[in-house]
């Protein structure tokens, strides 16, 4: 599928690189590169989102969001401040769940939940914030994965 005719027949840039097997961002450079616009998603709020979910998956849903926003018990650890916006944000919310998996469904629910454009990046994107993380991370700390699952910060365990 061409670039112009995903433009004509009204797809954002999030459905035309799913489409065709891009990101997002380098499907808006393609049609950018050919002189189009892909239309833009309304923003949607986080009622619009649960009004078609089942009654459980609205509160698992909104319960993800309102524990993002949580307070830490504690401060911010410095080495977290090493990390750029994106993979900030989710190492914060792996330490306000410290020793427990959190799904990757939740993650990005509260990671994206004010985004404006309607548009989110793919799930392979969580790997290269988790991959950030172990680079920033202390040794006293580590990432665990459930595969399918999500990801978790943890205590190190001795393997002695």
């Amino acid at each position: 599928m061409n670039v112009e005719f995903a433009v004509q027949q009204g797809m954002t840039s999030a459905e035309y690189g799913e489409e065709i097997g891009l990101s997002h961002g380098k499907a808006r450079l393609r049609a950018q590169m050919a002189g189009l616009r892909f239309k833009r998603q309304t923003e949607k709020t986080p009622r619009d989102i649960v009004q078609g979910m089942r009654p459980l998956e609205a509160i698992e849903y909104l319960l993800g969001i309102i524990e993002a926003f949580e307070e830490l018990d504690e401060p911010v650890p410095t080495w977290v401040d090493d990390l750029s916006l994106t993979p900030r944000r989710y190492a914060i919310l792996l330490l306000r769940r410290k020793g427990r998996i959190v799904s990757q469904d939740a993650a990005f629910n509260a990671i994206y939940a004010s985004k404006s454009d309607g548009e989110l990046p793919g799930s392979n994107v969580v790997k290269v914030w988790v991959n950030q993380i172990r680079k920033s991370i202390p040794p006293t700390l580590e990432v665990r994965n459930n595969p399918g699952l999500g990801y978790g910060i943890f205590e190190r365990r001795d393997n002695d």
